[in-house]
């Protein structure tokens, strides 16, 4: 197997047996953005873990992934992942399962979902990367000089500064990305929660968001919250988060070769939006958007749009950024873990509205302590 990162029934404690009715359940997979690996989910694995197998791996190319060569065409790039992560399918023997991505994750998702929509059930995408493409951008490509060192610039790798300063690469990164010591490490200011917001600037129906000091959580009802990860300090280093992301990506970075053949300027060569309405009706979509993400959810209102007969929710965490899986941990879990009980009740997810969300605020579901103790999002790289 080339998709090194996995987890497999040896991944899960012997000691405690699993639930005939955790085995039952759809089990879900992660799969993460750019620059990116399995490490990042970890605010997100004991909670999604605690009801049902939770799979997660790191691409080729990228965490502790083997760094293969990568096809020079976006197309080709792009089926290469797919067929790897097919792959990879094969060998855990799934056969249904719910599939969520993140970022550049998200836009290999979707792919995925295209190319194989019979083993979807629920398709999550949180703040994808690359539904609009570049002929869509308003700001007009420079000529001249300018266009030259713009395209000059294009044609590098996005860490390659990192790499070539060598051991200060690290304090580099911390400076220009301390958000993800506030992210993962610090108090957050409030605690998101959902309501119903109009967004005025499209002709779309309801966006879902989740705001501060409104309602109480339409998930916590369905007995999924837990107390919040930001009600103090983390008693953890924040260095280690800094830690694992730079020596993920100081290793040969074929992954971003990758990323930079699918891509022009930031935008994708070949946009996923023009190509999500052929994805089958019957596999329903799910938004989740950071409301101050550089990602504009403008892409899924747009899908809703294209997809008519299809379920298509837009969710948009207010005060999230574009890690509001990781900054937002609790109400993120909160309503993936609805959305993955409503899957496993059987629940038909029908065109126009937030069917999940109102099923969920009428739902009384309360795991057993059973799967609350059933942990089983540990995973490990094999070579």
């Amino acid at each position: 197997m080339t998709i090194p990162t996995s987890v497999t029934d040896k991944n899960f404690p012997k000691s405690k047996p699993i639930h005939s009715e955790y085995e039952q359940r759809v089990p879900l997979v992660l799969i993460h953005g750019f620059a990116s690996g399995v490490g990042l989910w970890c605010k997100n694995f004991d909670t999604l873990s605690a009801f049902r197998r939770v799979y997660a791996f790191d691409l080729l190319g990228f965490g502790r992934s083997s760094r293969p060569p990568f096809p020079n065409t976006a197309e080709e790039v792009e089926n290469k992942f797919v067929e790897d992560i097919e792959e990879w399918r094969k060998n855990i023997k799934l056969d249904k399962f719910i599939l969520l991505g993140h970022s550049m994750g998200g836009f290999i998702a979707a792919s995925y979902a295209l190319s194989h929509p019979e083993r979807i059930v629920h398709l999550v995408l949180i703040d994808p990367w690359g539904f609009i493409g570049q002929e869509e951008n308003t700001t007009s490509f420079p000529s001249g000089v300018r266009g030259w060192v713009v395209k000059r610039l294009a044609s590098f790798r996005a860490l390659t500064t990192m790499r070539m300063i060598g051991p200060f690469g690290l304090n580099a990164m911390r400076k220009v990305r301390q958000d993800f010591g506030q992210v993962y490490f610090q108090t957050s200011a409030s605690t998101n929660e959902p309501c119903e917001v109009n967004d005025d600037s499209h002709d779309f129906a309801h966006v879902s968001s989740w705001s501060a000091g409104k309602k109480r959580s339409v998930a916590s009802k369905m007995g999924f919250s837990k107390a919040s990860s930001f009600d103090s300090l983390s008693p953890y280093d924040s260095s280690v988060v800094y830690n694992y992301i730079y020596h993920i990506n100081v290793r040969n970075p074929t992954g971003e070769d990758a990323f930079k053949n699918m891509s022009m300027l930031g935008w994708a060569v070949l946009p996923m939006l023009p190509r999500i309405r052929d994805l089958k009706a019957d596999v329903p979509i799910t938004f989740i958007y950071g409301g101050r993400s550089w990602v504009d959810f403008s892409s899924g209102l747009r899908t809703r749009d294209l997809r008519p007969d299809s379920y298509v929710d837009v969710m948009v965490i207010e005060d999230g950024g574009h890690h509001a899986y990781a900054e937002y941990a609790d109400e993120f879990n909160n309503y993936v873990n609805t959305i993955a009980h409503l899957v496993d009740e059987g629940h038909v997810f029908h065109a126009g509205g937030e069917e999940a969300v109102q099923m969920a605020a009428a739902s009384s579901y309360h795991p057993t302590s059973t799967f609350n103790e059933t942990n089983s999002s540990e995973v490990s790289p094999s070579k």
